[in-house]
């Protein structure tokens, strides 16, 4: 006997169910509308956040190097971004290339910055070269 909810061979090789519907089929496990809505959910979140993050991505970048002296008594040197490039103060980042010495930037605004260093080992002058870069991202609402 032919169970009515296995496959049967037929004679040219081809499979043919003779199904029940869903709600009669007792071998499948039933998906209740909670977990249904629950990956449906998750399938929502996974999309926005893969669309999300590339809204963030910068709208407008300038970098450069700077060299300067540097002391213990510290060392200051203006930067200017190129003109029009940013509408806000973006946010700026600077590394030295030296590991005795510390930098950082103040004095933000559209149009430029101020590296500051200081010499943390040592009391003579060095000459150190200063990475930077500004970005700006687009204004969200």
């Amino acid at each position: 006997m032919v169970r009515p909810d296995r496959p049967r061979l037929l004679g040219d090789g081809e499979r043919q169910f003779l199904a029940r519907s869903e709600e009669e089929r007792p071998d499948r496990p039933k998906i209740l509308p909670s977990t249904q809505d629950r990956r449906a959910r998750r399938a929502e979140d996974m999309a926005r956040k893969a669309t999300g993050h590339l809204e963030k991505l910068p709208d407008q970048m300038a970098s450069g190097t700077e060299t300067f002296d540097v002391t213990d008594g510290g060392e200051s040197a203006a930067v200017t971004f190129p003109r029009n490039r940013f509408k806000v103060p973006p946010r700026v980042t600077v590394t030295a290339d030296n590991g005795q010495v510390v930098a950082w930037v103040t004095a933000k605004t559209a149009s430029g910055c101020t590296l500051n260093a200081r010499r943390i080992d040592g009391t003579a002058s060095i000459e150190v070269d200063f990475d930077w870069i500004a970005v700006s991202a687009p204004a969200t609402e």
